[in-house]
């Protein structure tokens, strides 16, 4: 997708002399489409004709003699083509009849003889369209974040009563259908061949010739850099530092412009000049610069006395002369803190290349978490050691006791010893990495109890028993007593207080039982967690521990600096999406602690338990998930629902979660796309996945295998045992979905025992699985809707009629041209996703 901020638009005039543009003939068309077929053993005769004309006549020709029967043509029926009409035709005109001819008049005659079969005459009139007349690069767009290329071409329409559209390749790839007469080929590559090529399509099928041009897409630069990244905010550029280094991919000649285009906050116009800067080739040789302004505050124009050469390497930089004033980097990170570069030939024609460079200000790497945290408990204190960072602009290390700062600045030790503590109390012990710019890790936390020991006299020590656990002292822990917690039919409520990020319950109470539900709740989230699930925590410990243990549920609210990190390592593995919190990110635990300060956590649920998530303003609520975020960045999804700004989930273990945002872009479904709403909202669902990384093949069509794991996948339905088709191989991807989909009823097969899971699913039986989806997630029957017009409705299967008519009045399909269904007909990956997401 164009960020338009960092678009620009680029004439076409610059680009004249680059491009080389290629069409091919235009072809003669007629103006109808007529398919009707008299069967003489009955006297019926049936079919349609397509006319961009409000009113037709029909005539029969036989011995010699011309019959009306323009009686048996229906009224004119609009069609999605604005300004073309339908004509059904249906009606009796007598057995035996030996006809020579029928002719149309819609304004013109069109007069067909017929093709005779077993007493069927059928008269079919349906051309090829013509191409549409020469292609035209319209605009050319440049996006400067992805070094990427868009054009935008336009074609004449071709005016034909039963045009469905027009076939857009590129490269010879066929990657779009369109209805209007523009595309924008998106996210062209630099230094690249393009073959760009449209076809008209009518509602038959039929395709034109491909009418063809050719372009080749510019690339200046092999690569560019903007030497001022990590720098520390407000710095000003000093004699000597470098502003840019690039790379050409082809030679320049003396007097070419190096365009530079800085926020005027950074510039101090009235101290640039030519002798500010120097441009050095890697060999060290300075290319002179002849000339240096600043227009508008920002742009600032280069031009180079000497040549340059592709394929290598310049340095752009401050000279000895420059006095540390001209540019100084922003006080702090600004959204719209960018440089853009471009280079013109001498003439300052054709080549106009822009690139954009959002600045860093400053490190912005945070180093990587402590690692080996050990903890020796003592006589009132704990010494804890870790492992040393790597980093070389480590300044060290803070550590925290229950949440409060004990080191007043960073350490460079990697143990620390922590005095006058409670014995018997457990405290948690965190530590953070520090740089030299003040980025801070994300914490490793280590739980730890000083013991007291008592001198036998002789030398040795004994152990003395631990006191039972303190109530903590410091905020965001809550502990609740047993005389707290009350069982209301069924339901152990605790509210979380402000601050939270703990709570404790007195593991034996009476009020939780395996059939209850422990709900903590707050006005940011709550965790409905099953009785059965304490009970589990229960039978970790022995029965006289289990007298003085305590329930931890903790919820420790993530920082916004670890959420950026560990969304930064997911948008690694998350390719061509977008990522965003829609929330807090919390890390959840559930243990048991007994008095002795042991704590064993609980992995895994055999019930799930049910998270509720406020979710944050300002987000796009079709694009919202529940997920698991793992350690390094690994995202699970979870799903979940959307009700009153708050999601709900169901997880079955407990570890970081959060709301996201998850918008996934493809190379091959460009904004403008009439399925890409639908495209973008099953793919953050993760109902439909592309076909690679990057490419979504709108136009590929679905099998009924991947229309069944769609809906499976859609109502979240999992398989129990194997697939009842001996044609689902048990070791293919869709053989648990096929399988869920036989069990949940959606889904039947081809023959009694197979399911034919690579045919190409027809428009009727797709229908018929969106239908049977939509009831099972409903409870709502499939309505007996009256029959609809179809004019091809008798190809329709009994068995699917119901589901068809029913789909109809629901608004979750419309008949094609000509009020036609098409029921054996095939549906794209495109029309899958959505229909799909219309349930």
């Amino acid at each position: 997708m164009l960020k338009p901020h960092y678009m620009r638009k680029i004439s076409f005039a610059l680009l004249a002399s680059l491009l080389l543009s290629l069409s091919l003939p235009v072809l003669a068309y007629a103006a109808s489409i007529i398919k009707i077929a008299y069967d003489a053993t009955s006297g019926q005769i049936s079919g349609v004709i397509y006319s961009d004309k409000p009113t037709v006549s029909l005539a029969v020709y036989e011995n010699g003699q011309s019959t009306d029967i323009t009686s048996a043509v229906g009224p004119a029926q609009p069609t999605v083509t604005e300004g073309v009409y339908a004509f059904g035709v249906n009606g009796n005109i007598g057995i035996g009849k030996m006809l020579e001819s029928i002719t149309v008049v819609d304004s013109a005659y069109e007069v067909l003889t017929p093709t005779v079969t077993d007493m069927t005459y059928l008269f079919d009139k349906d051309d090829v369209p013509p191409a549409p007349d020469g292609i035209d690069l319209f605009d050319v767009y440049a996006d400067y974040d992805n070094r990427t290329y868009s054009y935008e071409f336009q074609w004449s329409p071709v005016n034909v009563p039963d045009l469905a559209g027009y076939n857009v390749y590129l490269n010879g790839e066929k990657v779009a259908t369109v209805q209007t007469t523009s595309f924008t080929a998106e996210n062209l590559p630099l230094n690249s061949s393009l073959q760009f090529g449209v076809s008209a399509v009518d509602k038959a099928g039929h395709e034109s010739d491909i009418i063809e041009t050719y372009y080749y897409v510019p690339g200046m630069f092999e690569s560019i850099t903007i030497n001022t990244d990590g720098k520390p905010a407000g710095y000003a550029l000093k004699p000597g530092d470098p502003l840019i280094t690039f790379i050409p991919s082809i030679s320049f000649p003396a007097g070419s412009g190096l365009n530079i285009i800085i926020p005027d906050y950074m510039m101090s116009s009235s101290n640039i000049s030519v002798n500010d800067f120097e441009l050095v080739k890697s060999d060290g040789t300075v290319i002179p610069i002849t000339s240096a302004q600043l227009n508008g505050g920002y742009l600032l124009e280069l031009f180079i006395g000497g040549d340059l050469s592709g394929g290598q390497q310049y340095v752009l930089r401050m000279s000895q002369q420059s006095d540390g004033t001209e540019i100084s980097l922003p006080n702090k990170n600004m959204s719209d803190a960018a440089i853009f570069v471009s280079l013109r030939l001498s003439d300052w024609s054709a080549i106009d290349q822009y690139f954009s460079f959002n600045l860093v200000i400053g490190d912005q790497i945070a180093p990587a978490k402590p690692t080996g945290l050990k903890a020796a408990e003592g006589d009132g204190q704990i010494t804890v050691s870790w492992n040393a960072n790597t980093e070389t602009d480590l300044a060290g290390y803070n550590v925290y006791l229950d949440g409060k700062l004990l080191t007043g600045t960073p350490i460079t030790a990697t143990s620390y010893t922590i005095t006058a503590l409670t014995n018997g109390k457990t405290y948690d012990v965190d530590i953070e990495a520090v740089d030299k710019a003040g980025n801070k890790s994300s914490q490793a936390s280590i739980n730890a109890t000083p013991k007291a020991s008592t001198n036998t006299g002789g030398g040795g020590y004994v152990p003395v028993t631990p006191a039972s656990p303190a109530a903590p002292e410091e905020p965001g822990v809550r502990i609740i007593n047993e005389s707290s917690l009350k069982n209301d039919q069924g339901k152990v409520a605790v509210t979380i207080g402000k601050g939270d990020k703990q709570v404790l319950l007195p593991a034996n109470s009476s009020a939780i039982t395996k059939d209850s539900v422990v709900s903590f709740s707050s006005d940011e989230l709550t965790a409905e967690i099953p009785g059965s699930l304490i009970d589990q925590l229960r039978s970790l410990v022995s029965a006289d521990a289990l007298k003085d243990a305590q329930i931890v549920f903790s919820f420790d609210k993530l920082t916004t600096g670890t959420v950026q990190s560990l969304l930064a390592e997911s948008q690694k593995k998350e390719k061509n999406t977008n990522l965003k919190a829609a929330g807090e990110v919390y890390e959840f635990t559930l243990s048991i602690k007994t008095k002795d300060g042991k704590e064993q956590k609980l992995t895994s649920f055999d019930k799930p338990v049910m998270l509720k998530l406020k979710v944050a303003d300002g987000v796009n609520s079709k694009l919202l998930g529940v997920y698991y975020i793992a350690d390094d960045g690994t995202l699970e999804y979870v799903g979940g629902k959307l009700k009153d700004q708050v999601m709900t989930a169901e997880v079955h273990h407990f570890s970081k979660y959060a709301v996201l945002e998850y918008s996934k872009s493809f190379d091959d479904v460009n904004k403008g796309h009439w399925a890409a709403d639908a495209i973008k909202e099953m793919a953050a669902a993760h109902v439909i996945t592309g076909v690679s990384d990057n490419q979504f093949a709108p136009s590929k069509q679905v099998t009924r295998a991947e229309f069944a794991a769609f809906l499976v996948r859609k109502l979240g339905l999992k398989a129990n045992g194997s697939s009842p088709f001996a044609d689902v191989d048990a070791t293919k991807w869709y053989a648990d979905e096929v399988a869920a989909a036989a069990q949940a009823g959606l889904v039947t097969g081809r023959t009694n025992n197979t399911f034919a899971p690579d045919d190409t699913v027809t428009r009727q039986e797709m229908v018929v699985m969106l239908m049977k989806a939509r009831a099972l997630s409903t409870g709502e029957n499939i309505d007996s809707a009256a029959d609809v017009d179809f004019t091809d409705k008798a190809q329709i299967g009994e068995w699917a009629k119901t589901y068809v008519n029913a789909a109809y009045k629901l608004g979750f399909i419309q008949g094609r041209g000509g009020q036609l269904f098409v029921p054996k007909g095939t549906a794209t990956r495109a029309e899958a996703a959505m229909l799909i997401a219309k349930l």
